[in-house]
């Protein structure tokens, strides 16, 4: 039988007690680390860094008793750590915006792509048959494939990958620049 994980509540007097013995610089360590996780969540783009802030100090509080006794060092660092995956698990489950349930959106959206394709046409069309060849052969793949005909691009033309990647970097920034300019003037 599978052993199921049981809910312990926080023991946040437990995790006073390891910021300090006295009760109020205990506070005001607390109070100090606490400001700290908001703003490393709040400077990752957060939407709610308190929300993250308080998951995170309610772990070390759940796990305190287990910690306090070996733990070596400044605590700050235990709730930067914890703070760090929370956030990695936020980002992970957060849903991107999507624009499909807005009935304007479908045309918006058509207009843009069919802006964004006809500039890249354009695009392609002023770079060299050389560059534009390889650029297109460069991001024709997918995954394993990719890697691949990646290596294969590579020796074709007698560079490493590390060449290669910075071939296509640099067509990709002439590409960029160039669709920007067209969709900057469409937009006009």
């Amino acid at each position: 039988m599978v052993d199921e994980k049981t809910f312990q509540p926080p023991d946040y007097d437990g995790l006073l007690k390891w910021l300090s013995l006295d009760h109020s610089e205990a506070e005001a360590k607390f109070q100090r680390i606490r400001g700290d996780l908001i703003r490393i969540v709040a400077s990752r783009g957060c939407a709610a860094p308190e929300d993250l802030a308080d998951e995170a100090i309610a772990r070390v509080a759940q796990k305190v008793s287990k910690i306090a006794e070996g733990y070596v060092g400044d605590p700050a660092l235990y709730f930067r750590a914890v703070v760090r995956n929370v956030h990695r698990e936020y980002v992970r489950r957060r849903k991107p915006f999507s624009l499909d349930h807005e009935p304007w959106a479908a045309k918006v959206m058509d207009e843009t792509a069919e802006n964004n394709s006809r500039c890249i046409d354009q695009c392609l069309q002023t770079i060299s048959e050389a560059d534009r060849s390889l650029i297109l052969d460069y991001y024709s793949r997918d995954r394993s494939d990719k890697i691949a005909r990646r290596k294969a691009i590579a020796t074709q033309i007698g560079v490493g990958l590390n060449g290669l990647r910075i071939r296509a970097y640099r067509i990709r920034q002439r590409l960029f620049e160039c669709v920007t300019r067209c969709l900057e003037a469409v937009a006009v």
